[in-house]
């Protein structure tokens, strides 16, 4: 199967899921592949590539998400028959639950399904299925899909199932810059490449086809980036009003989160979204010398040592004072290190 750098142990339990995923695939004929809350391109990718690889072999997929499709994941497989809804009835079928920690995370009030499948990296998932292929060890779900199929279904990573699983890697790990960017991440891409993904077209399509409302909103967000007074700290915000006066949606802020966190001297990045009134969706994201995870489950998320988020009400400016105490908290011995 795919090279997975890793223990025996762990080796053994991600054979050992996807054996039984593929046991799933090849005898059930009817599934629901579900996303998470403000699905990204990791998420979607893999939607994408998994609806493909199903429904060629004749079996019925229903995509779901809680938040529209960004437009620049629109090229994607599948992604135009995703059916957006708060509630939905799986009449038994097939529960496939994609970087979801528990089924809530999904924003969907899931019923009535069959077997359930979960597949995550992240280090806070619950292990709540019926079947759990959880590595937090990899950089992506994509990169563990790309295992998957390269070692039971290797002829249908082609064209549009490659691009997808591109697509997934590429976004989670910042084009390959960030700290999850491991040698199984490369080679994993590397094997796509080989096998028909484009990175040309796919870095057009994800990050060169903005609309002129959105660079608009993105100017207004990078102007607004404020530093705590240690210089360590940046945070930015975008409330509702500024949505609706540039046009915009929730989906147009992806990738905001990373910007903070690009400034020189700045340790840790804070990105908050309303959602609704007085209502924040906190995206923490750091360069990977400090560790933001903490903070996120003190707040009732949750993620990874360098990104990781929760959703919050209350005054934005109580919440970022809160953050940046939870942040320096969390991180004191780096601090006292850097002095």
């Amino acid at each position: 199967m795919g090279s997975l750098p890793v223990t025996n142990k762990r080796m053994t339990e991600m054979e050992t899921g996807f054996r039984l995923l593929s046991e799933i695939l090849r005898k059930q004929t009817d599934f629901v592949i579900v996303g998470h809350k403000n699905a990204d391109g990791d998420c979607l990718g893999t939607m994408g590539a998994f609806y493909r690889l199903i429904s060629s072999r004749g079996r019925d997929v229903t995509l779901l998400t809680v938040d529209p499709i960004p437009e620049n994941y629109l090229f994607l497989p599948g992604m135009n028959e995703v059916h957006v809804c708060d509630s939905y009835d799986c009449e038994g079928r097939v529960l496939f639950l994609l970087e979801c920690g528990t089924v809530e995370r999904s924003g969907i009030a899931l019923s009535n399904y069959g077997k359930t499948i979960n597949l995550d990296h992240h280090p806070d998932n619950s292990f709540y299925a019926s079947l759990n292929i959880v590595d937090s060890g990899a950089s992506s779900i994509g990169e563990m899909a790309t295992c998957f199929m390269r070692a039971y279904f290797p002829l249908e990573i082609k064209d549009e199932v490659a691009d997808s699983l591109y697509v997934a890697i590429h976004t989670d790990t910042g084009g390959f810059s960030y700290g999850n960017t491991s040698p199984t991440a490369l080679t994993s891409a590397a094997y796509l490449v080989e096998n028909g993904a484009d990175p040309g077209k796919i870095c057009a399509a994800v990050y060169q086809e903005n609309k002129l409302e959105r660079i608009r909103l993105m100017g207004h967000f990078l102007s607004g980036i404020q530093t705590d007074e240690t210089g360590k700290i940046a945070i930015g915000k975008i409330r509702l009003n500024e949505l609706k006066k540039y046009k915009c949606t929730p989906a147009d802020t992806d990738n905001f989160s990373s910007y903070p966190r690009g400034i020189s001297g700045v340790k840790a990045g804070v990105f908050m979204m309303e959602i609704s009134p007085s209502v924040f969706k906190v995206s923490l994201r750091s360069k990977g010398e400090w560790s933001v995870n903490n903070t996120a489950m003190k707040l009732g998320g949750g993620g990874h040592r360098a990104a990781a988020g929760f959703v919050q009400k209350g005054r934005a400016e109580e919440l970022v004072s809160e953050i940046i105490r939870y942040l320096k908290e969390e991180n004191e011995e780096s601090n006292l290190s850097n002095r």
